[in-house]
């Protein structure tokens, strides 16, 4: 799954404000290499598909047309240039994080690892899932750029996060991107946190953003953004256009799915390739994300509207910092 790419566009979205996602910084010095970091000559990407024991079925929408976004295409190939902007503030956040809680860290919906290949390059060991192959695929090419020392601390594993089973446990669990979001049912909810609660040490950490309902937005009928997006991917500068088409919004199960257009543009900006797809998501109100954390055994430490540490508000971001344990 992997991290929604309608937080990073530009422009004014339907649940508060767009923004775009990235930079880099490389590290001085290098960790101890886990058993669980690839060499560089040794980088594949792992697939996890032992399901957890559970006493409730779950009906994974997740495995469907739900995250057909990240997968298709155009999507793919695009998702740095619509992303890589916004992660110059996120990223500094969720590495400050990781200092505070320490390694090994897991990222769930790592996407292209615009966030995971940060935190590796700060000097953290990180498994970094994503149920995307494609996504994944580009997250690798990645490596060469970062370079043997940063990739050392890096491992990419496809598998979904509600039926993640590591033998493994980690200090810090990260959700950047409003990735949890892609979880359309309260059950994929809860059985997500309480999977990554059994993937933590004592104590460990859990932090994630996502965005914070607007309600007027959320009525049936409601229209897409009306304003065409255009981005130049940072590494191949290819140029890119992004129009939202539809959007059908379910009150009652607090979801809404978006229909997407994607160009790839030639040098004169004419469409010369694109595609249409598809994605959605679920929203949750504060005080529900409160109650399910504590429900999966999580104490909430912090929640902020944004990555400077704002206090919570209407219509922004729900920045969440929580603790394992009671």
């Amino acid at each position: 799954m992997a991290c929604p790419a309608d937080w990073f566009s530009g422009g004014r979205g339907i649940f508060g404000q767009r923004a775009s996602f990235f930079c880099a910084s490389h590290p001085t010095f290098r960790l101890p290499r886990s058993p669980f970091c690839l060499s560089a000559e040794q980088a594949t990407i792992g697939i996890v598909r032992r399901k957890r024991v559970s006493p409730q079925s779950i009906h994974h929408r997740t495995s469907g047309d739900v995250d057909r976004y990240y997968r298709t295409p155009l999507s793919v190939q695009s998702y740095d240039a619509f992303n890589a902007l916004a992660a110059r503030t996120a990223v500094h956040f969720f590495v400050s994080q990781a200092k505070k809680f320490g390694s090994p860290v897991l990222e769930l919906g790592a996407g292209t690892g615009l966030i995971s290949w940060e935190v590796a390059a700060a000097g953290f060991e990180i498994v970094a899932v994503d149920l995307s192959a494609p996504m994944l695929e580009q997250a690798e090419e990645k490596r060469a750029a970062y370079g043997r020392e940063t990739g050392n601390r890096i491992e990419f594993i496809q598998a979904d996060m509600v039926e993640l089973a590591l033998d493994r446990r980690f200090n810090l669990a990260i959700l950047p991107g409003r990735s949890f979001q892609h979880l359309t049912t309260p059950q994929e909810q809860r059985a997500t946190l309480t999977n990554i609660a059994e993937h933590l040490h004592p104590s460990g950490g859990l932090v994630m953003n996502l965005f914070d309902p607007d309600f007027l937005l959320c009525l049936p009928g409601a229209r897409p953004p009306s304003e065409e997006h255009l981005a130049q991917d940072p590494a191949s500068g290819r140029w890119f256009r992004r129009n939202f088409l539809a959007r059908k919004t379910d009150p009652l199960r607090q979801i809404f799915t978006e229909a997407v257009r994607i160009d790839a543009l030639d040098a004169h900006g004419h469409a010369n390739e694109g595609e249409e797809t598809e994605w959605s998501l679920r929203w949750s109100h504060q005080q529900e994300m409160h109650y399910l954390l504590e429900l999966s055994g999580f104490t909430v430490e912090a929640l902020y509207s944004d990555f400077i540490g704002s206090p919570p508000a209407y219509g922004q971001e729900q920045v969440w910092i929580a603790r394992r344990g009671k």
